[in-house]
């Protein structure tokens, strides 16, 4: 049944899959009938008795409720598929891959079952299952939903983790009064919300930790001045993307150069943080907004590089799968391409079904089967 945006739905019949048009968010009435109107729809033009509904773990979507209202209903089971479990598989179900892959999945962001916020993962997955062998590095997420609209929030949370690692040895109060000034300075908020943003980051109330890549994007872009809050989804890093690409446009692309990832809770981690105070101190010095978005679409495809190298090493393994909405961006799709593709990766991209969240009922079907 797909998840609660840019839903889908997929049915399958023997080793057939049939993926819906687009639904979309399910946030309203009509968008909720139109779902279940879909799926009765395809229910009965492909003949299909459903013996099991597989669905996204969010329980408060739509699509949950349904599944467990179609369950109850017609006495089938449920079975709940990881959200980026369900990203992955939906990658490898393309490519007719029934054998484990390094994959990366990287998104906006889910609560996963440790209590934490997942979208910038690195996984061993197949059909079966997927093991989690690293991440972007963890950031706070302060705000609640408004975080996902309004990245300066972001931004401002990643300053304060830059300017700790920066600023060390110093006291606290000195690390939070240049916190408050470069905030201020970088027109990120006013005096009233950086206070409210910074009792809860101080105090950790309201937040939670976070490995969102989609989160990330939109810190950056606010960083940057590009983009501080966005009116739609996916609006900063969208635009992020866009200074990039009208930088680079007219000059050469450097290779990217793999950069080890480094050790850290159980698992590899992406440097992100490095990324960031870069992006920070040339924005302090006056360097152009496009050159920035591009340095730090390259910096990223670096860290995956070698992330991917590293994991190369542990496994063996010679193919690593794309998926998730981060992956709409051309930019750093074909940053990551070619350099993987440069150290002799095969790559698995999406051309089928989307990368994002309209892809993952494809995922949660592949998995049902061979659970």
């Amino acid at each position: 049944v797909g998840g609660q945006m840019k839903n889908a739905v997929c049915v399958t019949r023997g080793q057939e899959a049939f993926v819906s048009q687009h639904i979309g968010e399910l946030s309203n009435t009509a968008a909720c009938a139109f779902f279940e109107e879909t799926i009765f729809h395809l229910l009965k033009v492909l003949e299909v008795s459903p013996t099991l509904v597989a669905h996204d773990l969010n329980k408060d979507s739509h699509a949950r409720r349904f599944a467990a209202e179609m369950a109850r209903q017609r006495g089938i089971p449920m079975l709940g598929v990881h959200h980026h479990h369900a990203h992955i598989a939906a990658v490898l179900a393309e490519h007719h891959i029934n054998t484990p892959i390094f994959a990366l999945a990287l998104d906006g962001g889910e609560i996963a079952a440790d209590g934490t916020i997942w979208g910038g993962e690195f996984l061993l997955a197949d059909y079966k299952g997927f093991r989690r062998l690293g991440s972007i590095e963890p950031f706070s997420q302060a705000g609640g939903d408004k975080s996902s609209r309004e990245g300066w929030r972001i931004a401002v949370s990643l300053l304060r983790d830059t300017l700790v690692r920066m600023m060390a040895g110093r006291s606290a109060a000195e690390v939070d009064a240049t916190w408050k000034e470069q905030c201020l300075a970088l027109g990120l908020c006013d005096e009233k919300k950086f206070a409210a943003q910074s009792f809860m980051l101080r105090q950790h109330v309201n937040c939670i930790e976070s490995t969102s890549a989609g989160r990330l994007f939109d810190g950056i872009s606010a960083i940057l001045g590009i983009c501080r809050a966005s009116t739609f989804e996916g609006q900063a890093s969208m635009a992020l993307q866009f200074a990039a690409e009208a930088w680079e446009k007219d000059r050469p692309a450097p290779d990217v150069t793999p950069m080890a990832p480094i050790h850290g809770q159980n698992r590899l981690l992406l440097p992100t943080g490095v990324l960031v105070r870069q992006v920070l101190e040339g924005r302090l010095a006056g360097e152009a907004a496009g050159c920035l978005a591009y340095a730090f679409h390259r910096g990223l495809a670096a860290m995956i590089a070698g992330a991917c190298l590293a994991v190369q090493e542990e496994t063996g393994l010679h193919a690593v799968a794309l998926s998730g909405g981060v992956f709409q961006n051309r930019l750093l799709l074909g940053l990551c391409d070619q350099a993987l593709q440069s150290l002799d990766f095969t790559v698995l991209k999406h051309s089928t079904v989307p990368p994002n969240d309209g892809g993952i009922a494809l995922g949660q079907a592949v998995y049902a089967a061979y659970a």
